[in-house]
């Protein structure tokens, strides 16, 4: 397909793919990362993926595809304050899966029976099946506890510091989410080299991941499947969202990749909001891509959706509606604020995901087209990484 979307664009494409080897966003947690058989089959669905993607590699397209891997599992696991030697059966399932395809290479002895094994094992296998396409894993907003921090410092009982393997009481905010986070990646290897030993006898290297993908909500903001749970955002929350990974990058000197972010728009007063279930309306392609008409007047956001009633679980936190989440902060969405990115790590904003607006028509043509416009125009003046 990408081939295809390239073919009649003229433009090169990079198809990145979304890949579970360990699906710890269905909950039960501790059952599921211990489960063997469940780790067999994933690596093995896992090796296929890469295998496709490594043969679709030729001179016009020498890195063929990118991975992002295991959404979740790293939050989840910050969460809950799993230490680098959390035991998790890895080299049995792994060797099998290996096996299975063929692959004639030994697990080597740095991949152990634990989360920091796992986490290299998972890393060890794309260099050796694909060894040109790209890695990045996922972390997730509410890694430190919660998210409530995004709209406002926020204190947590039992947040994991990585530094001494403790949890304790903290009060989060934006850098100190992305430094914890980031301690977190680290301490369980994400980004560390694998000795090995290539099945011709020759001593080698490989690499831990590229980037790190960060996690918001998929949903599209003024839709009961974002505010419902707690995802509303102003300008406020999205420059918070975005220091959070600033500092991510910052601390893993890594290059960071926002992740789901909805390409979602507000709409004018002059515009009409329809059915909220079937438009969804949203924020973060206004923020991103910037909104003159609306600029930096409330009254500019159509009412219908400024008196969207929060639920009350959620008042201290976003106001009563987004009318009172709106006003509590200056603001301005008259110019783009992807202006600084790159200086602050970050690479690349992966928009949609889910049933959330992207650039494709999937959910919502109404703001994907809008945010398709906005695209068009950049492409003529990009902002470029040299500058």
């Amino acid at each position: 397909m990408a081939r295809d979307v390239a073919a009649k664009t003229g433009d090169s494409v990079l198809p990145v793919m979304v890949s579970y080897t360990c699906n710890l966003s269905l909950g039960d947690v501790e059952n599921i990362i211990d489960d063997p058989e469940r780790h067999q089959f994933s690596f093995a669905n896992f090796i296929q993926a890469l295998q496709m993607a490594q043969a679709m590699k030729d001179d016009e397209h020498p890195v063929p595809a990118g991975f992002i891997v295991n959404p979740d599992y790293l939050g989840e696991c910050q969460k809950y304050g799993f230490s680098p030697d959390y035991a998790i059966p890895v080299r049995q399932p792994l060797a099998k899966a290996l096996a299975h395809h063929g692959v004639d290479i030994a697990v080597p002895a740095s991949i152990t029976d634990t989360l920091k094994g796992y986490i290299k094992g998972v890393n060890w296998l794309v260099r050796v099946v694909a060894p040109d396409v790209v890695l990045g894993w996922q972390v997730n907003l509410w890694s430190v506890g919660g998210s409530q921090w995004v709209y406002n410092d926020f204190t947590y009982d039992d947040v994991f510091d990585a530094v001494d393997g403790t949890k304790k009481k903290m009060t989060i905010n934006p850098t100190l989410a992305g430094k914890l986070t980031a301690e977190y990646a680290l301490l369980v290897g994400v980004f560390e080299d694998i000795e090995y030993t290539t099945a011709n006898g020759v001593a080698a290297v490989a690499k831990g991941a590229d980037f790190m993908a960060a996690d918001r909500y998929e949903a599209d903001d003024f839709t009961a499947r974002a505010y419902k749970n707690g995802y509303c955002y102003s300008p406020f929350e999205w420059d918070r969202t975005f220091d959070f990974c600033a500092a991510l990058s910052c601390y893993l000197r890594q290059p960071v990749l926002p992740w789901q972010v909805p390409a979602s728009r507000l709409a004018t007063v002059s515009e009409p909001v329809g059915a909220l279930e079937e438009k969804f309306w949203g924020t973060g392609g206004s923020y991103l891509m910037g909104h003159a008409e609306i600029g930096s007047a409330v009254e500019a956001i159509n009412a219908d959706l400024l008196d969207i009633e929060f639920l009350d679980v959620h008042a201290s936190m976003m106001g009563k509606n987004p009318r009172e989440l709106f006003q509590r902060h200056e603001w301005d969405f008259t110019e783009p604020k992807y202006v600084d990115f790159p200086s602050r790590g970050i690479f690349h904003v992966q928009v949609g995901g889910g049933a959330t607006t992207g650039v494709v028509s999937a959910v919502n043509n109404n703001s994907s087209r809008w945010m398709r416009a906005k695209l068009a125009a950049y492409r003529d003046n990009p902002l470029k990484f040299e500058e």
